[in-house]
């Protein structure tokens, strides 16, 4: 909590209104009048008869000195302490379309309403050894000119840096034809001016942009059409069986007795000539070839011979990666290594008490005398429903494999590598194909072919019981079709329309913008022919540091 105590005084209020008007006073003493300065026009006007070209030229030039001070001051506003480049020697660029995007400028045009060069027009700043320099580059049209500031954190600053007041900003032209012996200097009085022409519209954007005075902007709003998606519903089907039936598959079935899942067993055939080894049916042959009788070579102990080389092979061996699935007989559902099923069976009974549960169904109730002169009871009859979970060990089948490069062998992966060397010359006259192995005068490999067997499924029962449709029965059986029920259903972001589904998403609006700008032309522009042309400098002109070749008379 704390009071100020910065109070103002209606004293105080009376001595800044009297220097407020002092200094506007001064002000009007030292400038000259609006009306003075269209005298001095019409003046040169009359007295120069290339006026017309002149004027153009000033113009010209007045417009392009307003826009590069205008970017000189939007840049020092910009580089906050945060901004600015840390270590001597760093430069931070930004060009004049960054100085646009980021809303830190006016578009600058020129005399014929265009925007300057975005590109080649730029500004940079330097870390220098105990303060910064500032360059704004600008060219429009076929001109082109740069500023250098130096700037530093200065007691007088109000930002983070500031314009040194002892070092004068330097002006340099890009492209300099030889210097003429013939000159005139411009000089230029700050007054009231008046805008350029409108630019050309901009392209619509969906940037928001905000009008100003030296900013139109026209607004237009897009609506999409609406996205509508179809999909195909998802169909479910299901069974209902009238009481008393047991569903299984797509059939009702009513026993008075138990009804069991079948054995289900898989034979494996193979055809004529094959062994049936692992899950595959094998047969292999031996094939025989002639050696060739040549001059032959051997190998050392452990290398087979390939023509002249020698081949010895590796082996590294690793561990299969072991994959064990569980599957369980049909109506049984895998949970982990077991198979489960539910049974229900249904029997009548009576009560002397009413029963509640879902496992209860009322069938009638009867009250009576038990004998002549006792008491009334109530006898309540029920088809009460019992649902037991059974459970069995599930089929284990394992299998193994083995990551790339590796064959499988049984539960090891195993990887050959072949190492080579050159065979020596033996007194062996026989040499077989690379595959084979010479045994005599014979070369020998052994081929193998393998298919798939046929696989075999049967069913079988218990004593007592009968194979009716997959399950085992005993007792008489009634089976009949299902009742069956197809809906269909659709996510939550879509709505059922028969067996479709339907998404509809609505259009968005989406608001573009365009825009267009203007320059305000300040001040008055007067050529001369020397740079101390004290009339001028005396009426508050001052030096632009631009200056052109005299026209001839």
């Amino acid at each position: 909590m704390y009071t100020n105590e910065n109070k103002f005084s209606f004293k105080d209020v009376i001595f800044q209104f009297l220097f407020v008007a002092l200094f506007i006073f001064i002000l009007l003493l030292i400038f000259p009048n609006k009306d003075y300065m269209n005298d001095m026009k019409s003046e040169l006007l009359n007295n120069d008869e290339n006026s017309s070209e002149q004027t153009s030229t000033l113009v010209t030039s007045a417009i392009f000195n307003q826009n590069i001070t205008s970017m000189k001051e939007a840049s020092i506003l910009y580089f906050t302490t945060p901004r600015l480049p840390q270590k001597q020697g760093d430069t931070v660029k930004l060009t004049l379309k960054e100085l646009l995007d980021k809303h830190l400028i006016v578009a600058p045009l020129d005399e014929d309403g265009n925007v300057c060069d975005t590109e080649k027009s730029y500004i940079t700043m330097t870390k220098d050894k105990d303060e910064y320099v500032l360059k704004v580059n600008l060219k429009c049209k076929t001109e082109e000119d740069y500023i250098l500031t130096y700037l530093g954190c200065y007691d007088y600053c109000q930002g983070a840096v500031c314009e040194n007041k002892t070092t004068q900003t330097t002006t340099k032209q890009e492209t300099k034809p030889s210097t003429p012996t013939n000159l005139s200097y411009q000089y230029e009085y700050k007054l009231n001016g008046k805008w350029s022409n409108w630019s050309s519209w901009s392209e619509w954007s969906t940037t928001k942009v905000t009008s100003s005075t030296s900013k139109e902007v026209e607004t237009k709003t897009v609506t999409q059409e609406d996205k509508v998606t179809t999909v195909d519903a998802t169909k479910t089907t299901t069974y209902k069986c009238p009481e008393g039936y047991t569903l299984s598959g797509n059939k009702c079935i009513k026993s008075t007795e138990e009804i069991v899942t079948a054995t289900v067993k898989k034979t494996y055939t193979c055809p004529e000539g094959y062994t049936y080894n692992g899950g595959t049916c094998k047969k292999g042959y031996i094939k025989t070839v002639d050696a060739t009788k040549t001059v032959t070579y051997s190998c050392p102990s452990g290398y087979v011979l390939n023509g002249n080389v020698c081949y010895k092979s590796t082996t590294s061996t690793i561990d299969a990666t072991k994959v064990i699935k569980y599957t369980c007989p049909e109506g049984y559902t895998i949970s982990g290594t077991s198979c489960v099923r539910t049974v229900r069976t249904i029997t009548r009974q009576t009560f002397t008490s009413a029963r509640s549960g879902s496992e209860y169904k009322l069938v009638s109730v009867d009250t009576r005398s038990a004998c002549t002169g006792c008491a009334y009871i109530t006898y309540y009859t029920y088809d009460v429903t019992k649902t037991t979970t059974e459970s069995k060990a599930a089929t284990s089948q394992t299998s193994y494999s083995c990551q790339s490069g590796y064959t499988l062998a049984g539960t090891k992966c195993v990887k050959a590598t072949e190492t080579t060397t050159p065979a020596s010359t033996t007194t062996s006259n026989y040499s077989c194909p690379s595959g084979y192995t010479l045994s005599g005068s014979k070369c020998k490999k052994t081929v193998i072919y393998t298919v798939s067997p046929d696989t075999n499924i049967s069913y079988s029962c218990i004593e007592g019981y009968n194979l009716v449709e997959g399950v085992c029965v005993k007792g008489s059986v009634k089976t009949i079709d299902a009742e069956e029920k197809i809906t269909y259903s659709c996510s939550s972001d879509y709505t059922l329309n028969g067996t479709k589904c339907t998404n509809v998403v609505k259009g968005t609006k989406t608001v573009y913008y365009r825009f267009r700008t203007r320059t305000y032309i300040q001040g008055d522009i007067q050529w001369r022919d020397t740079k101390t042309d004290k009339t001028l400098l005396n009426k508050g002109y001052y030096l632009t540091g631009n200056k052109r070749v005299k026209t001839s008379k």
